[in-house]
């Protein structure tokens, strides 16, 4: 099974905070628990860093233990909160994040911080630009408060 670390945002003001050791499976929880309350992709920066021999019943013990139940005022036994996305009997854990369907916005988020802007060649800017005059700082007024007595 895959390991990654990444960056899962927590809120709607950018509060992040580092995830290390996650699997596919915690991903795609992760993803479908703060997708709707952020309205955006609250994973970013996924990066792989190794493979461990996981089996996918100790996979699901592990999430169940860490994520819990289900929070419902009904009564009766609630199930797990990875039961619900990855019923136990029907479907599998996936144990690559290629089989995971975020890989795709988890890496573009990635790519796209990683994207080197190339300068134009000289003969692309045009010639108002290329004057020295023209890249001079102005001077900005700066703002005085008021003296009071």
């Amino acid at each position: 099974m895959e390991i990654a670390n990444c960056w899962l945002t927590l809120d709607k003001f950018g509060s992040n905070i580092p995830l290390f050791n996650v699997t596919p499976a915690e991903l795609v929880y992760l993803v479908e628990n703060r997708k709707n309350i952020l309205g955006r992709f609250p994973i970013s920066d996924l990066e792989k860093v190794r493979n461990v021999p996981l089996s996918e019943d100790n996979e699901r013990k592990r999430l169940q233990m860490k994520y819990g139940r289900v929070k419902s005022k009904e009564p009766g036994v609630k199930p797990y909160c990875i039961d619900v996305l990855f019923p136990p009997h029907t479907s599998k854990l996936p144990t690559t994040f290629k089989d995971t369907p975020f890989l795709e916005e988890a890496s573009a988020i990635k790519v796209a911080s990683d994207v080197i802007i190339k300068a134009p060649d000289d003969s692309e800017v045009p010639s108002t630009l290329q004057t020295e005059d023209y890249w001079k700082e102005e001077e900005k007024p700066v703002a005085k408060a008021p003296v009071t007595k």
